[in-house]
């Protein structure tokens, strides 16, 4: 039976240390990296956090045999940010024909409860990042998530970058009040059509999704002819950088321009690049960065439960 999970279920799991498994979820909080469930952090939150979260569970006995939790912003976009399924599934052969097909069933209620519970709460989308071949991302789909872009994680030290016949901040500023809606023309104008739709297809949605990026951020932008054309984005994520740019696609050589910037500071960097950002794909190999994984980013698209009022007839 799938529940939601309750004081008592943090306390029941505290001793007996579930979930020990890794966290199938790769959060934007996480930058990518192969986390494990910090179990302390997450009943913290299952507990202190119930307007703006969503935990299931399902038991078998005293037993874990799954968990998925969801937090939003206040907005209409969630984010799994946290996945547990019991290991049989993690290990098994997704093509054989002896997996227990009853761990698949009880992974797919818990992703198709979660989002039903979502869309009681006004959600309109609920977004997934998954390692590219974890096995969950069959379930996901099944579940209805789609996969709507991948992205490459870029990391290592980089940096000391110290062009001899210009200085890279040259034409840039820092990022202002006021420049919100510019920054979502250029995401409208630097990504396909689908993912637009997908994850951010106003101005209100977007604004949500950047605020689930963590860490303190520094942003720079480049204006040309009164738009904007490039931004950049870093943040401080302990002793690493983590970085992300848009570039116009008719400004190609503002894209080199902002990796320039960035690697005018040297240290630890990370970067999640889009597939669709090619051109920064290409740049990173030459700056001492190596690939070190791959995600896929899922989105459902929620149909939010709408009530309808009407007469119906009864015996007198």
């Amino acid at each position: 039976m799938i529940e939601s999970f309750r004081v008592s279920d943090a306390l029941r799991s505290i001793v007996f240390n579930t979930p020990s498994a890794p966290n199938l979820a790769n959060p934007r909080k996480g930058g990518g990296e192969r986390n494990r469930l910090r179990n302390l952090d997450l009943w913290r939150q299952v507990v202190t956090h119930q307007d703006t979260r969503i935990t299931l569970a399902r038991w078998n006995g005293l037993r874990l045999g799954g968990l998925v939790s969801a937090r939003t912003t206040g907005g209409k976009t969630w984010e799994i940010d946290h996945l547990f399924l019991p290991a049989p599934f993690l290990h098994g052969d997704t093509g054989s024909q002896q997996r227990d097909h009853r761990i698949d069933r009880g992974a797919l209620e818990l992703l198709e409860e979660l989002v039903s519970l979502a869309g009681s709460r006004q959600a309109e989308r609920v977004v997934l990042r998954l390692p590219a071949n974890s096995p969950a991302v069959l379930i996901a789909t099944r579940a209805g998530f789609f996969a709507y872009f991948e992205e490459t994680r870029w990391e290592g030290w980089a940096g000391g970058l110290r062009p001899n016949e210009h200085n890279p901040s040259d034409g840039f500023r820092v990022m202002r009040s006021g420049d919100e809606h510019g920054l979502f023309q250029l995401f409208n104008a630097c990504t396909p059509a689908q993912v637009r739709m997908a994850l951010a297809p106003t101005f209100e949605r977007w604004n949500e999704v950047q605020s689930l990026w963590p860490g303190r951020r520094q942003e720079w932008v480049k204006e040309e002819g009164g738009k904007i054309v490039g931004w950049l984005g870093l943040s401080q994520l302990g002793e690493t950088l983590e970085g992300r740019l848009m570039a116009h696609p008719d400004h190609r050589r503002v894209g080199e321009e902002l990796l320039e910037l960035a690697f005018c500071r040297p240290g630890a960097q990370r970067w999640l690049v889009p597939g669709f950002q090619s051109t920064v794909s290409a740049i990173l190999p030459g700056q001492g960065l190596e690939e070190t994984g791959g995600f896929k980013v899922l989105i459902n698209t929620v149909a939010t439960p709408v009530k309808s009022y009407g007469m119906a007839t009864v015996e007198a």
